[in-house]
C-alpha cells in the first residue's frame, strides 16, 4: 500500500473495527455497535473513541489522525448519501462515508466477477460482473434485512407469539423465550425497545435449536435459506458463478445450501475493513 498513511473503518451494527496503515505498519482497534441510523450518537462515540485509540497506538496526534484520508463503511448509511454530518462530527478532513455493503464487496471480491452475500446482524446481496455492480438489501430491519441475525431474532419473537395463539406448535425455542420474557406481554414489551443487535444476539441460540431439531427454529432457518437462494437467482447468479458469504451467519447458511450453490462457494479475499483500506489507499493516490 505504499508509503502513505490512511485509515479504514468497518462499522457494523454489532461492532466496529478501525485500522490505520503507515508505511509497512498496521494499527487496529475495535469498538461497539456502529449503526448511524438507529443510534447516530452512539456510533459517533464509538468512532471517535476508536480514532483516539488509533492515534495512541500509532504515536500520532489526535488531530493529525483526523486529517488523514479515511474511508468509513458504516451500517445505516443509505447508498448515495455522503453524510457530511458524520465527517463534521468526527472532524475528519478528507473522508469518504460509504454504506458498509460497498467496503464488504470490495474486500470480498476485489476486482473479480462473482456474487456475495453479507449476512450478519443485517443482510445484503451483491453481483459484480464485467465491471458492473448490482446491490440488493441492506435497508435495515424495519424494511428488510431478511435472513439476517436481527431478522431471525425478530421472527423468533413472532413465531413464539403465534404459538401462544395456537397457530403453530410450541417448541423448546418458543417455550424458552416465553419463560425468559415472562410471557407474551413481556415479549411485546421487549419488541418495542429492542434494537437490531438485540435481536441478532438471539441468532446463535436459534441456529443451535435448529441443529437440535427444534421445529420452529428449523422453519426460521428454512425461510432464511429460501430467501437467500431466491434473491441470488433474481439478481442473476447462476450455478458456476463464484459466490462468497461473509458475516457472522455465513457458516450457518452455507452448510445448508443446495449442492449446486455449495459447489460455487469460495472464500472472500478479505473482509470489509480491508475493503475500506483499499478504497482509502486509492484516495491517497
Amino acid at each position: 500500500m505504499g508509503g502513505n498513511t490512511f485509515i479504514g473503518v468497518d462499522g457494523g451494527g454489532t461492532g466496529c473495527r478501525l485500522a490505520l496503515v503507515r508505511e509497512d505498519a498496521r494499527f487496529e482497534v475495535e469498538g461497539g455497535p456502529c449503526n448511524v441510523s438507529t443510534d447516530l450518537a452512539g456510533a459517533l462515540r464509538e468512532l471517535s473513541a476508536g480514532l483516539d485509540r488509533l492515534a495512541a497506538q500509532a504515536g500520532m496526534d489526535r488531530g493529525a489522525v483526523r486529517a488523514l484520508p479515511a474511508c468509513l463503511g458504516l451500517a445505516g448509511v443509505v447508498a448515495g448519501d455522503p453524510r457530511p454530518d458524520i465527517s463534521d462530527a468526527l472532524r475528519l478532513s478528507y473522508a469518504r462515508i460509504l454504506d458498509d455493503r460497498a467496503i464488504a464487496l470490495r474486500g470480498a471480491l476485489g476486482s473479480r466477477d462473482g456474487a456475495m452475500v453479507g449476512i450478519g446482524t443485517g443482510s445484503f446481496f451483491a453481483i459484480q460482473q464485467n465491471g458492473r455492480i448490482r446491490l440488493a438489501g441492506g435497508w435495515g430491519l424495519r424494511l428488510g434485512d431478511e435472513a439476517s441475525g436481527a431478522w431471525l431474532g425478530r421472527e423468533a419473537f413472532a413465531i413464539t407469539l403465534a404459538s401462544v395463539d395456537g397457530l403453530v406448535p410450541e417448541s423448546p425455542l418458543t417455550e424458552s423465550l416465553l419463560e425468559r420474557y415472562r410471557g407474551a406481554p413481556g415479549l411485546v414489551a421487549q419488541s418495542l425497545k429492542a434494537a437490531p443487535q438485540d435481536y441478532a444476539a438471539l441468532a446463535p441460540e436459534i441456529v443451535a435449536a435448529s441443529d437440535a431439531g427444534d421445529r420452529n427454529a428449523r422453519e426460521l432457518l428454512r425461510r432464511g435459506r429460501a430467501y437467500v437462494i431466491e434473491t441470488l437467482a433474481t439478481l442473476g447468479w447462476e450455478p458456476g458463478m463464484p459466490l462468497c458469504f461473509t458475516g457472522g451467519l455465513a457458516d450457518s447458511y452455507t452448510r445448508v445450501l443446495p449442492p449446486d450453490v455449495q459447489d460455487a462457494l469460495m472464500p472472500p479475499e478479505a473482509g470489509g475493513l480491508d475493503g475500506a483500506l483499499l478504497i482509502a489507499s486509492e484516495m491517497v493516490e
